[in-house]
This record gives structure tokens, C-alpha cells and sequence, in this order.
């Protein structure tokens, strides 16, 4: 670990994006997701997440004014 607590460019900002992942309401299987980091320097790494999609469990769910669940 270095002296700055671990961060290997203390001054540095990153540019970052989001991800985002919503199935379509009646999908039930496995998926995935595959996104890209690109560095100053040129180089790309190659990223994949998989994701199971399951049957929403409504029991523990909050549910707010307008009707929708806050899962």
C-alpha cells in the first residue's frame, strides 16, 4: 500500500460512466453485459458481467406512492 492510502494516482481524476441493467419485465434466464475501460495510455480492457435474472420476490419490497417497487 502506499504512503496515500492505496491510490496509485492521488491526483488523477477519472472520467467515469454508468452502467445500467434492466431486463425486460417477462425475462427469466441468464445474461450479460460487456463493457470497455480505456486508459490514457491506449490500452483497453475487455470487461463481461453475467447476470441471472429471476421472478421479482414483491415480500420485502417497499412500495411508494405512485404503485411501483423500490427493489
Amino acid at each position: 500500500m502506499s504512503a496515500d492510502g492505496g491510490h496509485r494516482c492521488p491526483k488523477l481524476e477519472a472520467t467515469a460512466h454508468g452502467i445500467f441493467y434492466k431486463a425486460n419485465p417477462s425475462y427469466k434466464d441468464n445474461d450479460e453485459v460487456g463493457y470497455e475501460v480505456s486508459s490514457t495510455s491506449g490500452k483497453v480492457e475487455t470487461h463481461t458481467v453475467r447476470i441471472t435474472v429471476k421472478e421479482a420476490s414483491f415480500s420485502n419490497a417497499k412500495t411508494t406512492p405512485e404503485g411501483d417497487a423500490d427493489l
